[in-house]
């Protein structure tokens, strides 16, 4: 009998250790779980891409190697969508091509779905499932609904305060200065290579002041820099690289 509970035991921590959860994704200041929603809101008159930025916490004791799905559930008509893991991927295709490893214990910014609803209102709904490449039954999905509202979405504009990245071209360093209102809650700078992948980034800290970044380990050539406020993308400009 204590031999049959023993197995029926080691049965059962083996199979929870299986089914167990391995990730959950953070949308802002929103931790979602397995089939949890969010949301992102556009101007569809803007003609302005929506991004949601999902950033993926590994919250296993061991390094992942992990992939995307993209599902479409609903789309609005005449809209477009893509997205970016290690590269960007075009609107035909639903499943990444190759893993990124994320550390155990460590929260990756790597993801961003991007929609563009070509001026049509409504709402799509996408969902995107991280796996691990070793063991796709561990994984976490969730659901991006991208909003066109066609009625601006009243906010600050903030571009007059955000300088241009310089020098440009750059060689070691490049800078940003910037003047951020209270009421910012979240803010950074993102630096992409031609194909969307992030190469550097750094953090706005304070209402004032100027951002460093060092580019000497980057490669010559085009690069784009973006101002991200409270996971908004306010500015996208071109960076050259260039060293002498």
């Amino acid at each position: 009998m204590r031999r049959n509970i023993l197995v029926f035991l080691i049965l059962f921590f083996f199979s929870f250790s299986a089914s167990a959860q391995s990730f959950r994704v953070i949308h802002g200041s929103d931790t979602l779980y397995n089939g949890d929603e969010t949301f992102v809101y556009e101007d569809t008159t803007l003609g302005k891409v929506s991004y949601a930025f999902l950033d993926l916490h590994n919250t296993s004791m061991d390094d992942k190697a992990v992939q995307v799905r993209k599902q479409e559930l609903s789309l609005v008509s005449g809209s477009e969508n893509y997205f970016c893991w290690v590269q960007c991927y075009p609107p035909s295709v639903y499943e990444t091509t190759v893993s990124l490893t994320v550390d155990a214990q460590t929260v990756i910014k790597e993801f961003e779905g991007e929609y563009l609803a070509n001026g049509n209102l409504g709402t799509s709904r996408i969902m995107y499932t991280f796996f691990d490449d070793d063991n796709p039954g561990d994984s976490v999905a969730v659901i991006v609904n991208y909003v066109g509202t066609g009625v601006a979405i009243e906010q600050p504009s903030y571009e007059s305060e955000l300088s241009a990245a310089y020098p440009n071209p750059a060689d070691d360093q490049v800078s940003f200065k910037y003047n951020l209102p209270p009421s910012v809650k979240d803010a950074r700078v993102v630096i992409r290579n031609v194909i969307g992948k992030v190469v550097k980034e750094g953090a706005l800290s304070g209402e004032l002041g100027e951002l460093t970044i060092d580019v000497s380990s980057l490669n010559d050539g085009v690069y784009f820099y973006s101002y991200i406020l409270d996971e908004q993308t306010i500015i996208t400009r071109r960076l050259v690289i260039q060293h002498r």
